[in-house]
């Protein structure tokens, strides 16, 4: 009974590695010579005479971070949501998100994801300044 085992797992062991053999073939191939890059003539020399712009001491081509955020942040709000869902085994419950905005204009028109107020059933939105 061992022996008709021994030559089974064998047998299986064989058939397995040939199958291996068949359907993941060796994947050695040369692969082909690299193409020598081509001188290329239409490249433009740089111009010597270029110089970069020039600043004053302290001064730089973009504000700083500080001077975008005091910018900005008055237009920054807080979104905070209600959702409204109905559980077969709990019944009605409340589910409560948050996220951000901007207001865009002088109308008041806010711009968030659709994800922050999707399906919500009541938007709470805070200013920057606290209010509500």
């Amino acid at each position: 009974m061992k022996k008709i085992i021994s030559v089974i797992l064998v047998a299986t062991l064989l058939l397995s590695l040939a199958s291996c053999l068949y359907i993941f073939p060796q994947t050695t191939k040369p692969l082909p010579p690299a193409e020598t890059p081509q001188n290329r003539s239409t490249v433009k020399p740089i111009d010597p005479t270029w110089t970069p712009p020039t600043l004053e001491k302290g001064a730089s081509l973009l504000p700083s971070i500080a001077d975008v955020v005091a910018k900005v942040y008055p237009s920054v709000v807080a979104i905070s949501t209600e959702v409204s869902t109905q559980s077969l085994f709990y019944g009605p419950q409340r589910q409560s998100g948050a996220g951000s905005g901007w207001i865009i204009d002088k109308d008041g028109i806010i711009v968030t994801n659709n994800h922050v107020v999707e399906k919500a059933s009541k938007v709470t939105i805070e200013l920057s300044d606290d209010r509500i």
